[in-house]
């Protein structure tokens, strides 16, 4: 295992609350052996207790419904089926009791009699039985307690209704505690406490099973409705086209529509929603860039057929004045509400949308649009990409929360304008990718190319956010992207990435893309990889066979498997280990000058029914590999490290070098094997992160041969420094000769001093350091007294344990993470074109990273992979393409492209688009697709957490009060604003009542 620096930090004192909480725990009843009640603790032990802290008084529970549920249970083999779905085991108070229902359900779940015998035995089994005093007395109690189950689902339901009201009082008690400590942001903390309301009250329902003649009856209906809708299942678009594709927005989809500038993304949402509202749909339009009086002019314009550029500029012909009140009365009917809080956060949107739920049911939300959310202050230091993702998989947990959909606008980056072509947008265009042959690292220890995963789930290995540690998350389906151009990042320790330009990857100030680096900015790496969880268990005897032939053995077809060594140790073991493994017979061959000798390996079949050692270099996948072709096969990476440990020792015993310097050489000691084979080196590698080892892989370029051909490259993968060195005669060693070597090695080091200018933290980092040390008034000379040191210096890239120093010193949680965290800070040497070829993209949902082979990637496609649908819009006729492939003009138009449908198909919708009415529609539709909907009201919010709102999110537009000007030509003239214009503003009012602008 690699050598870790742990740090100790200031723990805060217990709270008084903690202290009283922990004097009012409430016990678990159960009986000891001498028959004695004992007591232990409750199943809330690890919170403060609103009840006792505050109010003095036990938490809501009934031991004696407890009991009686229990008893009922263990004496009636039919009571268990009838509580099985109303009860779980938290929803006990004690944790004896918990321990008693959760082995019940262990046992009907196995299809095992339940009984106190029974459930004794499956106590055990679990390793509860201290729970109830470690012998089966308190379950003979139960079942003396209770003389029938009758009633069992009865009293079952008041013992949940006792759960949730303590489950409610411990969300209280978050809420009150997180208040009064006031560091959690108020809409982060107000979010939580609808969240785990809701899922009180979700986990607390229980659905009843239904009969098929039931669900026939609701499907009967179902599909007739659909008929009358004719196929419409969804919220209409209003545009037939368009719906023939979608059959309209499902609920609890999330709708991602995506366009460059300048292509109508807000006025199609608008259409969508006046559409929408028409049909009697209410909408909310949370609107991050226009304010709400401009959308409020869109949408006038679209329903009077008013030219936006004349109402803009207030040059309004009298034909328009004439149209307004008519336009502005139905304007006012539709349900749609709108929010123009700027950077909106997901919290603070997720509350009003379920606001709005509540009030006015609404049937759709439109985001305009997702870039320009927040995350909130709970992501206040975090990258960008990762506060996007997050706010993906909060719309569509919105979108599922409130059975709506969520239709979120996104804007494309540059890329599409740099392709040639038509530059219509792709799906791709939402993906940053990299080329096939590069290996992903799954959690099971195998390095796979992500070319080999297309459409597979695996898990991987990711660096987790927050600490920067490497875990395990489940990864999305993989999906080949198509051809793009890449670039290839070049580090310093021998490593490289081909990756497109919108790539990102995480460098020392966070995610950054292929395109944004450049020579001498620092990426992560990982410095450790953690052991498989499961791994697989292989014989110590072909671990070391394999090693050493891979090391100086030749499988290839045609010719006889054999060995070539100098070593009398090497071919002992060698041979020993074949005849054992896989009965091999052994023969032996020396060299002319005897320096050497080569051992030959039978018994293994032949070319048509190959077996033993031959077979096994088959299966495993290394057969017939030349020299420069080898590769740690994937049976390998799977072992547990000390596996790992046994392989990489002997391996090293065949082309691997130790070498001490002379005590009167000025240089450096060496670890360090070679290969003419760049992914044997790269394998190596990798193997070795398993202990901490972070290698350089140097490529030395061979001269020619006589005959002038050029020798293939070698690579060098080599160990430096002390701690490194020492970590690799820890946990590997030697054997052979090398034994001998790593001895010497060991004294060699033990009398060094560690100096590692490779294992850095960047520079950068001791601006934080002078900005922590200002704000704690401390000087040069506090740190030195500190660290106990003379002096200090910010002149070089400091160590983790130099770092470390200064985390202590500062007691600072930034520093810490750094120290502790599982990265290495390797050097860009260069950044170049590579080629184009074809790209593949990969998401992980959870921490938004993978390891490329070992360097940090960013995930990639988390927008798209949240998305049920993604759609573009493109105007052809914006990048002066005047004629469709079937030469019908673009002059006006649109095309909605639904590029991932995932419950349904994909294609293109061409549409007309009016930019002067802000209006998309069908194109034999010169009106557009309105028809008239329940009248109801529209209603204009603005920032809802302003003190100074010019709306009322609650009051209809009718109700809403609107500055009035002074009219030049007397009361009864015309105002020149049609928001100023006062009896537009009643929905009662009509031109027939008397009212006339002349």
């Amino acid at each position: 295992m690699a050598n870790r620096i742990y740090l100790c930090r200031k723990e805060p004192e217990t709270s008084k609350y903690t202290r009283m909480e922990e004097q009012n725990n409430q016990q678990v009843g159960y009986v000891n052996k001498n028959g004695s009640y004992n007591k232990g603790k409750s199943s809330r032990n690890n919170s403060n207790d609103l009840s006792s802290v505050v109010f003095g008084k036990l938490p809501p529970q009934s031991l004696e419904l407890e009991e009686a549920v229990l008893g009922g249970i263990l004496i009636d083999h039919e009571a268990f089926p009838k509580i099985v779905e109303v009860l779980k085991a938290e929803c006990f108070y004690t944790e004896a009791h918990q321990a008693i229902f959760a082995a019940a359900k262990a046992l009907f779940q196995a299809t095992q009699p339940i009984d106190r015998l029974t459930v004794f035995e499956q106590m055990q089994r679990m390793g509860t039985m201290d729970r109830i005093g470690g012998n089966p007395y308190y379950l003979v109690q139960l079942t003396e307690r209770v003389a029938s189950s009758a009633h069992i689902e009865s009293h079952a339901r008041l013992i949940l209704q006792k759960y949730v009201l303590r489950e409610m009082i411990g969300i209280s008690t978050e809420v009150i505690t997180d208040a009064y400590a006031g560091t959690t942001d108020p809409l982060n903390l107000l979010d939580k406490a609808q969240q785990n309301l809701f899922n009180i009250n979700q986990a607390s329902l229980s659905r009843s099973f239904e009969g098929l003649n039931t669900l026939a009856g609701k499907l009967l209906k179902h599909l007739e409705q659909m008929r009358e809708q004719g196929g419409m299942t969804g919220i209409p678009s209003g545009m037939a086209a368009l719906d023939e594709v979608t059959s309209g927005w499902q609920r609890s989809d999330l709708v991602i529509i995506a366009a460059r500038p300048a292509m109508g993304k807000t006025a199609f949402t608008l259409s969508l929603a006046h559409n929408a509202a028409k049909k009697g749909f209410p909408v909310a339009i949370f609107s991050l860039e226009m304010a709400n009086l401009q959308l409020v002019q869109r949408l006038l314009s679209l329903e009077g057929n008013i030219e936006g550029g004349r109402m803009r500029d207030g040059k309004l012909s009298g034909e328009d004045w004439e149209k307004l009140p008519t336009a502005i009365d139905r304007l006012s009917r539709l349900p749609i509400y709108i929010d123009d809080t700027p950077g909106i956060s997901i919290f603070e949107l997720r509350a009003k949308c379920r606001r709005l739920k509540a009030q006015h049911k609404i049937e759709m939300v439109i985001i305009d649009y997702l870039q320009l959310m927040t995350a909130g202050e709970g992501n206040r230091g975090g990258n960008r990409e990762q506060e996007i993702s997050m706010i993906s998989r909060s719309l569509k947990g919105l979108a599922k929360e409130l059975n709506v959909p969520v239709l979120a606008l996104s804007q494309l980056s540059r890329a599409v304008e740099t392709r040639g072509g038509s530059k219509k947008p792709q799906l791709s265009d939402l993906r940053e990718c990299v080329t096939g042959d590069t290996r992903v690292v799954l959690s099971d220890g195998r390095l796979v190319k992500i070319q080999d995963l297309v459409g597979k789930q695996v898990k991987v290995l990711s660096m987790d956010p927050t600490s920067e540690r490497i875990v395990e998350k489940e990864a999305d389906l993989v999906w080949p992207v198509g051809k793009k151009k890449v670039y290839e990042v070049k580090l310093a320790s021998g490593r490289s990435i081909k990756a497109t330009a919108e790539h990102r990857l995480y460098a020392f100030d966070g995610w950054k893309t292929v395109g944004e680096l450049k020579a001498g900015d620092r990426l992560a790496l990982a410095h450790h990889l953690p052991e498989p969880t499961n791994p697989i268990k292989m014989e110590d005897e072909r671990i070391i066979l394999l090693a050493h032939l891979m090391g100086d053995g030749s499988y290839l077809s045609h010719q006889p498997l054999r060995y070539t060594t100098a070593s009398e140790a090497n071919s002992y073991i060698v041979k020993t280990c074949a005849q054992k493994a896989f009965g091999s017979i052994v023969n032996r061959h020396e060299s002319k000058k005897m320096t050497w000798h080569q051992l030959v390996f039978s018994n293994n079949g032949n070319r048509w029914h190959p077996a033993g050692l031959n077979l096994w270099l088959r299966e495993i996948g290394v057969f017939n590999e030349r020299s420069h072709e080898k590769h740690v096969p994937d049976c390998i990476f799977q072992l547990n490290n000390e596996q790992v440990a046994l392989f990489l020792k002997h391996f090293w015993a065949t082309d691997g070098t130790v070498f001490v310097p002379k005590p009167e050489k000025v240089t450096s000691s060496r670890v360090c094997f070679s290969t003419n084979s760049k992914q044997l080196a790269d394998d190596v590698s990798m193997l070795l992160l398993r202990f901490g080892i972070v290698t350089r892989i140097r490529t030395v370029v061979q001269g020619e041969n006589p005959q002038g051909k050029k020798y293939r490259n070698m690579f060098s993968v080599e160990i430096s420094g002390k701690r490194d060195q020492e970590i690799f005669i820890k946990h590997i060693g030697g054997y052979g000769a090398k034994s001998t070597n790593i001895d010497e090695l060991k004294t060699y080091l033990a009398s060094k001093k560690s100096n590692t200018n490779i294992d850095t933290i960047p520079i950068e980092i001791y601006d934080y350091v002078q900005e922590k040390m200002k704000e704690k008034n401390l000087v040069k000379r506090d740190i030195c007294d500190m660290r106990n040191k003379l002096s200090i210096s910010f002149k070089h890239a400091p160590s983790k344990e130099v770092l470390a120093s200064y985390a202590i010193a500062l007691q600072d949680e930034k520093l810490i993470k750094l120290v502790e965290n599982d990265l290495f800070w390797d050097k860009i040497l260069n950044i170049e074109f590579f080629a184009e070829e074809d790209v593949y993209d990969l998401t992980v949902p959870e921490t938004s990273s993978w390891l490329a082979d070992s360097i940090i990637s960013h995930n990639s496609g988390a927008i798209e992979q949240d998305s049920d649908i993604v759609s573009f819009i493109y105007r052809p006729e914006y990048y002066q393409l005047t004629e469709y492939e079937d030469g019908a003009s673009t002059k006006g138009m649109a095309d909605i492209i639904i590029a991932k449908h995932r419950n349904g198909n994909i294609g293109e919708v061409r549409l007309k688009f009016e930019g002067q009415f802000s209006r998309f529609s069908d194109p034999m539709n010169e009106g557009g697709n309105f028809t008239d909907g329940d009248p109801n009201v529209i209603t204009i919010s603005s920032r809802m957490n302003s003190m100074d709102n010019d709306f009322d999110l609650s009051k209809p537009l009718a109700e809403v009060e609107v500055a009035k000007t002074d009219f030049p030509y007397g009361t009864a003239a015309m105002p020149r604003s049609p928001l100023d214009l006062d009896i537009g503003l009643n929905p009662n009012a009509r031109p027939e009542d008397g009212f006339s602008p002349f």
